[in-house]
């Protein structure tokens, strides 16, 4: 799970949704690049949040 949120609430969310790795206050272009790196490996990735 990649966040803007600050350490603590990321944690909860990890905790409570039973993720096991996080990264806390990403900012907007780091997560656009993690999906795209993780997409081009094969992998699926899904975006839950605001839309601006």
């Amino acid at each position: 799970m990649i966040t803007g949120d600050d350490e603590g609430a990321a944690h909860n969310a990890a905790k409570n949704t039973k993720i096991d790795n996080y990264l806390s206050r990403a900012l907007p272009e780091y997560k656009f690049k993690y999906i795209e790196e993780q997409k081009q490996l094969g992998h699926k990735v899904i975006m839950i949040g605001d839309v601006r």
